[in-house]
């Protein structure tokens, strides 16, 4: 057989033997394809970061990263994984951090090889979900794998593989947990069970959240399969109990020790999972799935395969009911449906997880059967398809990472100009520890300085909340300002009873502690909607105007909204 007799078969032959080795030619191919969408993204971080600077939530996740690989540094792993495990949501991020920390310096590029082996695990679980199940081609195996790995949201510059908001990282965790649950269904091995056990395990320590849906999913799937196989439930359903049982026994610590943080964070500090919204608003979550996340092309695609699949099993007598791949199809429905009724607030970023069942069924709606059959011209409509609705994100997240997350958000300029300000005037000042402060809420706070201390001026940030630099030291002032100023929980809780007693109170805080203030000027546009906001420049002239207090650089351009100056206060501590 020569070179093109073997890429036609590649190509068209209907599969007929699905268990070989993994290590195939699709498979190279497609981890050759694997690392081009890891280099793209990687080029989008740069782009973005060349003119822009950091904002949340992917800022206070890379700041943290920061800590966890300084502590490294400044310490040891013992220490770091002390910071990576408590008062945390998230667990394996941090252990990553700590692993490549023995290597390499904190870079902002690393957001991408954070989240890089979970797209490998989605990417090759739909492969093997789509081989076994569907049993398609290998190219189209290849092709829509990496669809599961290149929606909409992945090239997003807040949200998207070149950020770091984790919102993603529990799709593409919970998406491979899917796809093999769903191999696992159908082959009853324990190789598959035990493999979905420890990826699910996995997803568990990259987003708190996660063992909510995977309850759901997993307690469905139970009952459905009680219903269809009965006379041998009890086998399958101890099967469940082993994948459940390895993945509690990978994560189930994390969550006993950190149980008092994640009640206080997901009860009673987090809005958006209190908001209580009503159906006619929280319904809008659904609009998310296709309009930012999934995209049109790739809705159009999944459309254009549910067609010709209706088409097809029509053409060949065959039920429209037998054979659905309803476990992806739940996997898609239950984390939008919890998010509906429960009321949660319009964040779009939370119903990403329900993408990769999403996609897996959209992909593949219907197992293959003996008369599925295969012809060259399908083969190549599908992995065209594929390509073009992949293909056509990729013009627009270079248009999109050319430009601000938002309008608060800091430009790179602006921002290190401000840091480069504090670092100059620190290098004269004969102190061993300086603390600074925020004092207002707005693009810029107490995080966005750290995170320019560490990424742009080279700062060691570790377990001591200390950012240090040849022998000099600087931290966040205990007051944090702008988490009180913009939080309504922390606002309502400082005393006082009217805003003018609070910002009384919280000045006289701020003025003991920090040494550095850095406070808006006039022609800052506050945002609009905070607790403070009426308050903020009172608050910023009981500060300025206290004896000691002078000013050291300023005005400096933070971002086309906000515009700031640096004062040095004589009397802290």
């Amino acid at each position: 057989m020569d070179a093109s007799q073997q890429a036609t078969n590649w190509v068209a032959t209907e599969p007929t033997n699905t268990a070989g080795t993994w290590i195939t030619k699709p498979v190279l191919v497609l981890l050759a394809l694997i690392a081009l969408l890891a280099l793209y993204a990687t080029y989008l971080n740069q782009v973005y970061y060349s003119r822009q600077g950091p904002f949340y939530d992917s800022m206070s996740y890379t700041t943290q990263l920061a800590k966890v690989m300084g502590t490294v540094r400044a310490q040891d792993m013992k220490a770091a994984l002390r910071v990576a495990i408590g008062g945390q949501t998230v667990f394996f991020p941090w252990l990553e951090g700590a692993l490549l920390a023995l290597f390499v310096n904190p870079v902002r590029e690393q957001s991408v090889l954070i989240q890089l082996p979970l797209v490998l695990a989605q990417a090759l679980g739909s492969y093997y979900f789509f081989r076994r199940i569907a049993r398609y081609p290998q190219a189209v195996c290849v092709c829509f794998a990496m669809v599961t790995v290149s929606f909409l949201a992945v090239f997003r510059v807040n949200g998207g593989l070149s950020d770091l908001r984790l919102d993603l990282s529990q799709a593409l965790a919970f998406g491979a947990a899917v796809a093999f649950l769903s191999v696992a269904r159908v082959t009853q091995r324990l190789r598959d069970w035990l493999i979905f056990g420890v990826i699910l395990g996995v997803a568990f320590l990259f987003r708190a959240t996660t063992p909510v849906y995977a309850v759901l999913l997993c307690g469905v799937a139970a009952v459905i399969d009680f219903i269809l196989y009965r006379s041998e439930f009890k086998p399958r359903l101890a099967r469940y109990f082993v994948g459940g049982g390895v993945a509690l026994a990978i994560s189930g610590w994390f969550y006993v020790v950190n149980f008092a943080y994640l009640r206080y964070y997901y009860l009673v500090w987090n809005y958006d999972a209190n908001a209580r919204l009503p159906l006619s608003q929280s319904v809008y979550h659904l609009r998310f799935l296709v309009s930012q996340h999934l995209g049109k092309p790739i809705c159009l695609l999944m459309v254009f395969v549910f067609l010709t699949q209706l088409y097809s099993r029509h053409a060949s007598r065959q039920s429209f009911r037998s054979g659905l791949n309803w476990l992806p199809m739940l996997a898609g429905l239950l984390p939008l449906c919890f998010l509906v009724l429960f009321g949660a607030a319009l964040n779009p970023y939370v119903s990403m997880v329900a993408v990769p069942g999403a996609l897996l069924f959209g992909l593949a709606p219907y197992a293959a059967s003996t008369e599925t059959v295969w012809s060259r011209r399908r083969t190549v409509s599908y992995v065209v398809a594929g390509a073009v609705a992949v293909l056509v994100a990729v013009p627009v997240a270079i248009d999109t990472h050319s430009r601000a997350a938002s309008p608060y958000t800091p430009t790179m300029d602006g921002l290190t100009q401000l840091t480069n300000a504090i670092h100059h005037d620190l290098q004269m000042r004969n102190r061993d520890l300086v603390k600074f402060d925020v004092a207002y809420a707005g693009g810029l706070d107490s995080v966005a300085v750290v995170n320019s201390l560490v990424f742009e001026q080279g700062y060691v940030y570790d377990i001591t909340t200390r950012s240090t630099r040849d022998g000099l030291a600087i931290m966040a002032s205990e007051m944090r300002g702008p988490g009180l100023l913009a939080n309504p929980i922390q606002w309502n809780a400082l005393p006082g009873a009217t805003g003018q007693d609070k910002i009384h109170t919280l000045a006289a805080g701020t003025l003991k502690d920090a040494d550095y203030l850095i406070v808006p000027e006039n022609s800052t546009h506050l945002q609009p909607g905070l607790p403070s906001t009426p308050y903020a420049f009172a608050y910023r002239d009981l500060l300025t105007s206290s004896p000691g207090v002078t000013r050291v650089v300023g005005p400096i351009r933070i971002s086309p909204m906000e515009s700031v100056s640096v004062y040095w206060n004589e009397h802290a501590h």
